[in-house]
């Protein structure tokens, strides 16, 4: 009997396997008073605070940390040096830009970008992860980063992480001195990587895959970042928990919302919302709820909330909460950011006492329980106004994509006497004949770059064909790969 199954491709997830490698952050400033920095550690029910004595800053808003998949602290980075989960530099691990310490405040972990580092983990390596940085540079009296860099690290040895590679050019152009923001690919695995160009609209995001970095895909698309006069383009954001929203707020600008395709890569601009606030500094906050529906603005003095859902995004606005002055070192709602528990946490510019928390930000209105200074510091701990500048990693990726699609056809097993795909050239669907009985564990689809661009997993016996629609697919070549118990097998196929 013949078998036909059509399948429609879509992104497949480990589902309720939690990644947990942005579990642990380590915040605090470092002073001559208090030399106490502090763990946060979201792994289990409430989150669990340790300090340590330090030498070094936390504090500032380029901070970015880094664990296994179990949620067990490995790295962490200030944007001036790397740390092993010991709290101390690694190998090699100082100085990482090559041109940095302009404005003398690197020895203070200071580095003088916003959000500028973070955390990438390699597709399909798990021992290897990517510092990703800005440099920094002064060009007429402004700061301009000219190089996007990552330093690439082993860590198959949790005590003793090593350097491969330091400072390797990802791109070279001219950009604004922060807001390095990644989130996942649509395929569940790779990574995009994206930041603004210097007094531009226009946005570089790279694929990071199996098999490195991309070109850049730019986008020019809405607000320009540099049309006001002696006014930074700098900002805070990231991206929405599912990927398909990109956020940006800068007192200047205004709160600017992208649509983002994470499969393509491209941005286009969706609406400017301009808040009724002061700001002198700049680095306001902005934040996504984890059901990818509610932005949150944290602006000095308020915190409004908007619906991504709604037709006019500003219409929806509304103040979740007002700053309360009569609470004692209560500090102004700045940088914010989600954490892996599911609730947003903001930062002061000078926040000695605590952060702020939205407890439940996938509700509506004041349903999301704003409670002001939420979380507080043990004695001894000092922050200012950072907060981890990690992707949101949501599900553990579906790692069965990461075999090899180097060789067009590649039998692990001799129970492949045959692997067809007709008609080829194909514009609807490609007919996979087989001419043994297998169990079919899954397929993917990956572009000539290597970028798997559509998968599916599944368990099931498979007697001679499968239909595979492809009308979604741009015009092409691709390289299927099928993957069963016996092994797997690829072969080219074109898109026409």
């Amino acid at each position: 009997m013949r078998i036909i199954l059509i399948i429609l491709l879509f992104t497949t997830a480990l589902i309720g396997q939690a990644d947990k490698r942005g579990n642990n952050w380590v915040i605090g400033r470092h002073l001559s008073v208090s030399e106490e920095l502090m763990e946060l550690d979201f792994s289990s029910d409430s989150v669990k605070m340790e300090t340590f004595m330090s030498d070094h800053d936390m504090a500032d808003p380029s901070i970015t940390t880094y664990c296994d998949s179990k949620g067990e602290l490995l790295l962490y980075s200030n944007g001036c040096s790397i740390y092993n989960r010991h709290h101390e530099v690694i190998a090699d691990g100082a100085d990482i830009f090559e041109s940095y310490d302009l404005i003398g405040l690197c020895p203070f972990g200071y580095t003088g970008t916003y959000e500028g580092v973070t955390f990438v983990p390699q597709p399909c390596k798990k021992d290897i992860v990517h510092l990703i940085n800005l440099d920094l540079d002064i060009e007429e009296s402004e700061f301009v980063s000219r190089k996007l860099m990552r330093t690439t690290i082993d860590i198959s040895n949790p005590d003793n992480p090593l350097i491969l590679e330091k400072n390797a050019l990802i791109n070279e152009g001219r950009y604004e001195s922060g807001t390095v923001y990644t989130t996942k690919h649509s395929n569940g695995l790779d990574w995009w990587v994206c930041l603004l160009q210097l007094n531009s609209s226009c946005y570089d995001c790279f694929q990071l895959s199996e098999t490195g970095f991309s070109e850049p895909v730019v986008s020019c698309t809405g607000t320009n970042w540099g049309t006001v006069e002696n006014f930074t383009g700098v900002g805070t954001g990231g991206f929405s928990p599912d990927g398909t929203t990109y956020i940006r707020f800068n007192f200047t600008y205004g709160l600017n919302i992208y649509d983002f395709d994470n499969l393509s890569g491209t941005l286009t601009h969706r609406e400017q919302i301009f808040l009724e606030e002061e700001d002198f500094l700049g680095h306001l906050g902005a934040a996504i709820s984890p059901n990818s529906r509610y932005l949150y603005a944290s602006a000095q003095y308020r915190v409004y909330q908007f619906d991504l859902h709604a037709d006019t995004i500003e219409h929806s606005g509304q103040i979740v909460d007002t700053l309360d002055f009569d609470l004692q070192n209560n500090h102004r709602f700045r940088i914010s950011r989600l954490a892996p528990d599911g609730k947003i946490y903001i930062a002061g510019f000078n926040s000695p006492a605590g952060l702020h928390v939205i407890h439940k930000p996938d509700l509506e209105g004041k349903a999301c329980n704003v409670e002001q200074l939420g979380m507080r510091f043990p004695e001894g701990v000092v922050h200012l106004a950072g907060l981890p500048n990690n992707p949101w990693y949501g599900e553990l990726p579906d790692t069965s994509q990461c075999d090899s699609v180097d060789a067009v056809t590649d039998p692990i097993s001799s129970s492949f006497s045959s692997i067809e795909l007709y008609p080829n050239p194909s514009h609807e669907s490609i007919l996979l004949q087989l001419d043994l009985l297998h169990k079919v564990e899954g397929i993917s689809i990956s572009d000539m770059s290597g970028a798997v661009v559509a998968s599916k997993s599944y368990k099931i016996f498979l007697t001679d064909w499968l239909t595979i629609d492809i009308s979604e697919l741009p015009i092409g070549i691709y390289i299927l790969t099928l993957y069963t118990e016996q092994g797997k097998a690829q072969e080219k196929f074109i898109k026409i």
